[in-house]
């Protein structure tokens, strides 16, 4: 006699798939359920990177599973409910209600592409940076001997914030930072710049600061440079149209938040990516991106 196979199975997520629950169950709470794990893995994510730093393979092979998950999760919840409307129409006559849960499915699916659409730059890079790893130069840090002033050299790869972090934790004596690098992931200049901002830091450069490095510089609450200094500015150097957009347009508002002019905006972000700008020092003054004259 044939052995016979039951089915049925209690797994949750294997009967969604199947379509074997309530359409109401699988279209309202399992979706809310979806989108609130979508939420928080990204902010899990950031809090991780914000806290700790990834390092360069660990950053790439974050976002690609990240991705993988989204894509998963999104595949597995619009056949689930999919199938569950079909089973509820046929067993129940329950068109309208079939309709609008399929209909629903819309949001997820276009949240989706929209995501992956406005990342593909950073995914394409994670792929890379998984294999490769990093190839931005590494940085430098170096404690002044009174212990109030911390120095920023060499380039800004991943993981250059999360030392930063560690070193204003332990020495809570640091009141300047000295910028004097020559840029990286642009990702770490901003996330450098909220840490200076969030620990009202004063800044400096004595050399050079340029790319990702002036953007951190923005954040200090009090910028100042030596006479023979410079700061290098440049566009955002990305071929996503989508995220090149939204990094613009993050910029802009940075450099808004301190009353710097359009046409200073309007510059930085003309000038290539592979290219750099040298603003005058009286341009620097002008244009309130330093806070006052060297001296």
């Amino acid at each position: 006699m044939p052995m016979v196979i039951n089915p049925t199975t209690r797994n949750p997520i294997v009967r969604h798939w199947r379509g074997e629950l309530p359409l109401w169950l699988s279209a309202w709470v399992v979706t809310l359920v979806a989108s609130a794990s979508w939420v928080l893995l990204l902010r899990v994510l950031k809090l991780y990177d914000e806290l700790h730093g990834f390092g360069a393979r660990c950053w790439g092979i974050s976002m690609l599973l990240a991705a993988a998950f989204l894509v998963a999760s999104t595949v597995w919840l619009v056949v689930g409910v999919w199938k569950s409307a079909d089973r509820a129409r046929r067993r129940r006559g329950h068109a309208i209600w079939a309709f609008a849960a399929k209909t629903l499915m819309i949001f997820p699916s276009l949240r989706l592409a929209l995501w992956l659409v406005a990342n593909g730059s950073l995914l394409t890079e994670g792929l890379r940076t998984a294999v490769q790893g990093d190839d931005t130069p590494q940085f430098v840090l170096d404690l002044s001997a009174s212990g109030e002033e911390l120095e920023l050299a060499g380039g800004m790869p991943f993981g250059t914030t999360g030392a930063v972090r560690r070193e204003l934790q332990q020495h809570p004596s640091i009141r300047v930072l000295r910028l004097n690098s020559s840029g990286g992931r642009v990702t770490e200049g901003y996330k450098l710049h909220d840490l200076i901002q969030t620990n009202r830091l004063a800044v400096h450069t004595s050399a050079s600061c340029e790319s990702a490095c002036a953007v951190a510089f923005l954040g200090g609450a009090i910028r100042t440079i030596d006479p023979q200094a410079r700061l290098g500015f440049h566009g955002v150097s990305t071929d996503d149209g989508g995220w090149k957009q939204n990094a613009e347009q993050t910029f802009r508002r940075e450099l808004r938040n301190y009353g710097v002019p359009e046409p200073f905006v309007a510059k930085v972000l003309a000038t290539p990516a592979e290219k750099m700008w040298y603003p005058t020092h009286s341009e620097l003054w002008t244009n309130r991106i330093v806070s006052r004259p060297e001296q």
